[in-house]
Protein backbone atom coordinates (compact mmCIF):
# COMPACT_ATOMS: atom_id res chain seq x y z
CA UNK A 1 0.00 0.00 0.00
CA UNK A 2 2.48 2.37 0.87
CA UNK A 3 4.30 1.54 -2.36
CA UNK A 4 1.26 2.61 -4.10
CA UNK A 5 0.98 5.66 -2.66
CA UNK A 6 4.96 6.97 -3.34
CA UNK A 7 4.37 5.76 -7.38
CA UNK A 8 1.19 7.83 -7.14
CA UNK A 9 2.66 10.90 -5.50
CA UNK A 10 5.69 10.48 -8.02
CA UNK A 11 3.35 10.07 -11.42
CA UNK A 12 0.80 13.10 -9.74
CA UNK A 13 3.98 15.72 -9.11
CA UNK A 14 5.16 14.84 -12.84
CA UNK A 15 1.59 15.21 -13.91
CA UNK A 16 1.22 18.34 -11.80
CA UNK A 17 4.55 20.42 -12.91
CA UNK A 18 4.49 19.01 -16.97
CA UNK A 19 0.64 20.23 -16.37
CA UNK A 20 1.87 23.85 -14.70
CA UNK A 21 4.59 24.53 -17.39
CA UNK A 22 2.41 23.54 -20.14
CA UNK A 23 -0.35 25.53 -19.88
CA UNK A 24 1.21 28.70 -18.43
CA UNK A 25 3.22 28.63 -21.15
CA UNK A 26 0.74 29.06 -23.64
CA UNK A 27 -0.20 31.86 -21.70
CA UNK A 28 3.24 33.16 -21.79
CA UNK A 29 3.00 33.37 -25.60
CA UNK A 30 -0.38 35.39 -25.60
CA UNK A 31 0.06 39.12 -26.17
CA UNK A 32 -1.85 39.57 -22.62
CA UNK A 33 1.00 38.13 -20.54
CA UNK A 34 3.19 41.24 -20.02
CA UNK A 35 0.65 42.56 -18.47
CA UNK A 36 -0.51 39.90 -15.83
CA UNK A 37 3.01 38.41 -15.27
CA UNK A 38 3.18 40.29 -11.89
CA UNK A 39 0.04 38.90 -10.76
CA UNK A 40 1.08 35.20 -12.03
CA UNK A 41 3.78 35.08 -10.18
CA UNK A 42 1.73 36.37 -6.58
CA UNK A 43 -0.66 33.51 -7.10
CA UNK A 44 1.99 30.98 -8.08
CA UNK A 45 4.19 31.81 -4.96
CA UNK A 46 1.03 31.93 -2.64
CA UNK A 47 -0.77 28.54 -4.80
CA UNK A 48 2.51 26.49 -3.78
CA UNK A 49 3.27 27.93 -0.10
CA UNK A 50 -0.54 27.36 0.75
CA UNK A 51 -0.95 23.58 -0.81
CA UNK A 52 2.86 22.85 0.67
CA UNK A 53 1.48 23.98 4.19
CA UNK A 54 -1.60 21.75 3.81
CA UNK A 55 0.60 19.04 2.70
CA UNK A 56 2.47 19.63 5.66
CA UNK A 57 -0.31 20.42 8.01
CA UNK A 58 -2.14 17.01 7.05
CA UNK A 59 0.68 14.60 7.07
CA UNK A 60 1.93 15.84 10.57
CA UNK A 61 -1.35 15.10 12.05
CA UNK A 62 -1.49 12.07 10.58
CA UNK A 63 1.89 10.72 12.23
CA UNK A 64 0.85 12.68 15.58
CA UNK A 65 -2.81 12.16 15.71
CA UNK A 66 -5.13 9.17 15.95
CA UNK A 67 -7.67 9.16 12.82
CA UNK A 68 -10.93 9.97 15.14
CA UNK A 69 -8.75 13.57 15.22
CA UNK A 70 -9.73 14.49 11.84
CA UNK A 71 -13.92 13.30 12.54
CA UNK A 72 -14.05 16.95 14.07
CA UNK A 73 -12.62 18.22 10.78
CA UNK A 74 -14.46 16.45 7.98
CA UNK A 75 -16.93 18.71 7.35
CA UNK A 76 -14.68 21.83 6.95
CA UNK A 77 -12.19 19.43 4.72
CA UNK A 78 -16.03 19.29 2.48
CA UNK A 79 -16.53 22.57 2.11
CA UNK A 80 -13.26 23.28 0.59
CA UNK A 81 -13.67 20.00 -1.90
CA UNK A 82 -17.21 21.23 -2.17
CA UNK A 83 -15.92 24.58 -3.26
CA UNK A 84 -12.91 23.28 -5.85
CA UNK A 85 -15.83 21.25 -7.52
CA UNK A 86 -18.04 23.87 -8.24
CA UNK A 87 -14.66 26.39 -8.61
CA UNK A 88 -13.87 23.46 -12.08
CA UNK A 89 -17.85 23.44 -12.98
CA UNK A 90 -17.46 26.96 -13.71
CA UNK A 91 -14.13 26.68 -14.93
CA UNK A 92 -15.99 24.23 -17.49
CA UNK A 93 -18.86 26.35 -17.84
CA UNK A 94 -16.64 29.00 -19.26
CA UNK A 95 -14.60 26.96 -21.67
CA UNK A 96 -17.96 25.77 -23.03
CA UNK A 97 -19.57 28.79 -23.29
CA UNK A 98 -19.01 31.15 -26.90
CA UNK A 99 -16.89 33.77 -27.15
CA UNK A 100 -18.11 36.64 -28.30
CA UNK A 101 -18.06 37.50 -31.74
CA UNK A 102 -15.61 40.72 -31.40
CA UNK A 103 -13.16 38.74 -29.43
CA UNK A 104 -12.84 36.45 -32.18
CA UNK A 105 -12.19 39.30 -34.84
CA UNK A 106 -9.66 40.45 -32.21
CA UNK A 107 -7.90 37.07 -31.43
CA UNK A 108 -7.73 36.80 -35.64
CA UNK A 109 -5.55 39.60 -35.76
CA UNK A 110 -2.10 38.26 -34.39
CA UNK A 111 -0.65 41.38 -34.61
CA UNK A 112 -3.31 42.82 -32.64
CA UNK A 113 -2.09 44.08 -28.73
CA UNK A 114 -4.94 42.91 -26.43
CA UNK A 115 -5.10 44.84 -23.70
CA UNK A 116 -6.60 43.17 -20.45
CA UNK A 117 -8.95 44.36 -18.23
CA UNK A 118 -11.20 43.49 -15.52
CA UNK A 119 -14.92 42.91 -16.90
CA UNK A 120 -16.23 45.05 -14.24
CA UNK A 121 -19.47 44.01 -16.18
CA UNK A 122 -19.46 40.55 -15.63
CA UNK A 123 -18.26 41.45 -12.03
CA UNK A 124 -21.25 42.99 -11.08
CA UNK A 125 -24.00 40.42 -12.67
CA UNK A 126 -21.96 37.40 -11.03
CA UNK A 127 -22.13 39.18 -7.76
CA UNK A 128 -25.93 39.65 -8.35
CA UNK A 129 -26.31 36.12 -9.37
CA UNK A 130 -24.66 35.04 -6.53
CA UNK A 131 -26.32 37.11 -3.62
CA UNK A 132 -29.91 36.20 -5.56
CA UNK A 133 -28.51 32.20 -4.88
CA UNK A 134 -27.13 32.76 -1.62
CA UNK A 135 -29.88 34.67 -0.44
CA UNK A 136 -32.75 31.67 0.02
CA UNK A 137 -30.77 29.64 2.34
CA UNK A 138 -29.85 32.19 4.26
CA UNK A 139 -33.78 32.69 4.63
CA UNK A 140 -34.38 29.16 5.29
CA UNK A 141 -31.52 29.01 7.67
CA UNK A 142 -32.66 31.90 9.33
CA UNK A 143 -36.24 31.09 9.51
CA UNK A 144 -36.15 27.13 9.47
CA UNK A 145 -33.14 26.79 11.18
CA UNK A 146 -31.49 24.59 8.29
CA UNK A 147 -28.35 22.28 8.72
CA UNK A 148 -25.22 24.73 8.90
CA UNK A 149 -23.11 22.21 6.99
CA UNK A 150 -25.55 22.35 4.19
CA UNK A 151 -25.16 26.18 4.14
CA UNK A 152 -21.81 26.65 3.89
CA UNK A 153 -22.00 24.05 1.02
CA UNK A 154 -24.46 26.06 -0.95
CA UNK A 155 -22.37 29.76 -0.17
CA UNK A 156 -19.54 27.08 -1.21
CA UNK A 157 -20.98 25.63 -4.37
CA UNK A 158 -22.26 29.39 -5.69
CA UNK A 159 -18.51 31.58 -4.66
CA UNK A 160 -16.81 28.74 -6.10
CA UNK A 161 -18.59 28.47 -9.55
CA UNK A 162 -18.49 32.21 -9.91
CA UNK A 163 -15.20 32.40 -9.30
CA UNK A 164 -14.24 29.70 -11.61
CA UNK A 165 -16.32 31.49 -14.95
CA UNK A 166 -14.67 34.34 -13.60
CA UNK A 167 -11.03 33.72 -14.05
CA UNK A 168 -12.01 32.05 -17.14
CA UNK A 169 -13.69 34.66 -19.01
CA UNK A 170 -10.70 37.14 -18.22
CA UNK A 171 -8.15 34.18 -19.35
CA UNK A 172 -9.90 33.85 -23.04
CA UNK A 173 -8.96 37.19 -23.90
CA UNK A 174 -5.22 36.08 -24.31
CA UNK A 175 -6.77 34.28 -27.26
CA UNK A 176 -5.08 30.57 -26.69
CA UNK A 177 -8.45 29.07 -26.27
CA UNK A 178 -8.39 27.27 -29.81
CA UNK A 179 -7.02 24.43 -32.27
CA UNK A 180 -5.70 21.18 -30.63
CA UNK A 181 -4.78 23.09 -27.60
CA UNK A 182 -8.68 24.23 -26.53
CA UNK A 183 -9.67 20.44 -26.83
CA UNK A 184 -6.62 19.41 -25.00
CA UNK A 185 -7.31 22.28 -22.25
CA UNK A 186 -11.02 21.02 -22.78
CA UNK A 187 -10.15 17.19 -21.68
CA UNK A 188 -7.43 18.22 -18.96
CA UNK A 189 -10.39 20.31 -17.35
CA UNK A 190 -12.84 17.70 -17.21
CA UNK A 191 -10.50 15.00 -16.02
CA UNK A 192 -9.37 17.89 -13.08
CA UNK A 193 -13.25 18.29 -11.93
CA UNK A 194 -14.16 14.66 -11.81
CA UNK A 195 -11.20 13.89 -9.63
CA UNK A 196 -12.01 16.86 -7.23
CA UNK A 197 -15.56 15.89 -7.45
CA UNK A 198 -15.30 12.44 -6.70
CA UNK A 199 -13.06 13.34 -3.58
CA UNK A 200 -15.77 15.87 -2.90
CA UNK A 201 -18.62 13.20 -3.24
CA UNK A 202 -16.18 10.50 -0.93
CA UNK A 203 -15.92 13.45 1.68
CA UNK A 204 -19.53 13.70 1.88
CA UNK A 205 -20.33 9.98 2.30
CA UNK A 206 -17.36 9.63 4.86
CA UNK A 207 -19.67 12.40 7.30
CA UNK A 208 -23.15 11.23 6.72
CA UNK A 209 -21.88 7.48 7.68
CA UNK A 210 -20.07 5.84 10.64
CA UNK A 211 -16.68 6.61 9.60
CA UNK A 212 -14.05 4.18 10.12
CA UNK A 213 -10.66 5.14 10.69
CA UNK A 214 -9.71 3.48 7.29
CA UNK A 215 -12.36 5.32 5.22
CA UNK A 216 -11.14 8.88 7.07
CA UNK A 217 -7.07 7.68 5.95
CA UNK A 218 -8.30 6.96 2.28
CA UNK A 219 -10.48 10.98 2.64
CA UNK A 220 -7.26 12.57 3.94
CA UNK A 221 -4.66 10.36 1.73
CA UNK A 222 -6.81 11.53 -1.64
CA UNK A 223 -6.69 15.23 -0.38
CA UNK A 224 -3.41 14.52 -0.03
CA UNK A 225 -2.01 13.66 -3.12
CA UNK A 226 -4.51 15.60 -5.41
CA UNK A 227 -3.06 18.92 -3.23
CA UNK A 228 0.69 17.38 -3.96
CA UNK A 229 -0.52 17.55 -7.39
CA UNK A 230 -1.86 21.24 -7.10
CA UNK A 231 1.69 22.02 -5.59
CA UNK A 232 3.53 20.73 -8.16
CA UNK A 233 1.43 22.53 -10.79
CA UNK A 234 1.86 25.74 -9.18
CA UNK A 235 5.89 24.93 -8.97
CA UNK A 236 5.42 24.98 -12.87
CA UNK A 237 3.38 28.14 -13.01
CA UNK A 238 6.18 29.76 -11.15
CA UNK A 239 9.12 28.29 -13.36
CA UNK A 240 7.43 30.20 -16.54
CA UNK A 241 6.15 33.07 -14.73
CA UNK A 242 9.90 33.68 -13.38
CA UNK A 243 11.77 32.64 -16.18
CA UNK A 244 10.14 34.81 -19.20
Amino acid sequence: MDLLIIILAVALAVVGFMGGTWFWQEIAESPIWKQVQIYVKIVGLCGATVSLAILIFLFWRMKTQPMEYFRQLISYINVGSWFLSFYMLGYDASIFHPEPEENKVLHGNEKSAVEFHIKWDLLRKELFASIAAIAPAAGLLLIHGIDIQLFRMWVASVVGFAMGFFFWEHLKESGILKGTFKYQLILLSLLTTIAIGSIAGYGIYVDLSVANPESIQTLLMSIMLFTECMAWYMVGLCVVAFRK
